[in-house]
């Protein structure tokens, strides 16, 4: 019995920890999502404050009026709870239930932000994407390390990210120039 105790508390203990570092955080305000219901799109207005939902409103929807009405009460149930977590759709009424959800959702995906747009990200080195040629400019990219943001620059074409057959042209543009300089081919 103990060691099931200590395997749950640890289990807990490492769910926690894990949700702390990868905290989302929604800031402030009103964010419009959007998503399939049974006759459409359903659009939502969601309010954030402090964090949490404090209120849900529909702003466009295309339901049948006997499933919308089973399914609008979900609006207060989500703003109740602050959240979509472990809310269930309604009997009876459950494609309209889960495009509720869905836009909700949406909407909190508009107003996430990560650790990192607070604290900054860290990027590692830029890393060369391998595709400038003599002729055409390529790119390179760096990620940050704690959520994957990328960062994307210009890689200037260079001779040495040639292939070897823009290396040939390289060479014969070098004597051919030569030629042209000195006049005669030797």
């Amino acid at each position: 019995m103990k060691k099931i105790t200590t395997l749950i508390l640890t289990i807990s203990l490492m769910i926690t920890l894990s949700l702390t570092i990868f905290s989302v955080y929604y800031s402030d305000g009103v964010y419009t999502g959007t998503a399939a219901g049974r006759n459409g799109e359903i659009t939502v207005d969601v309010e954030i404050r402090d964090g949490k939902i404090v209120n849900v409103d529909p702003v466009s929807q295309k339901e049948t009026p006997m499933y919308w009405k089973r399914a609008s009460a979900l609006f207060q149930i989500i703003s109740e709870k602050g959240t979509t977590d472990g809310v269930d759709v309604i009997s009876g009424a459950s494609k309209s239930s889960r495009g509720i959800i869905n836009a909700v959702n949406s909407a909190l995906e508009n107003a996430q932000h990560s650790d990192c747009d607070i604290d900054g990200h860290d990027y590692g080195e830029w890393i060369y994407d391998g595709n400038a040629r003599l002729f055409k400019n390529g790119t390179e990219h760096q990620e940050c390390k704690n959520c994957g943001h990328a960062n994307t620059r210009i890689a200037e074409r260079t001779a040495l990210a040639a292939s070897a057959f823009d290396r040939i042209i390289i060479l014969l543009q070098k004597y051919l120039s030569k030629i042209l300089e000195i006049g005669c081919i030797l």
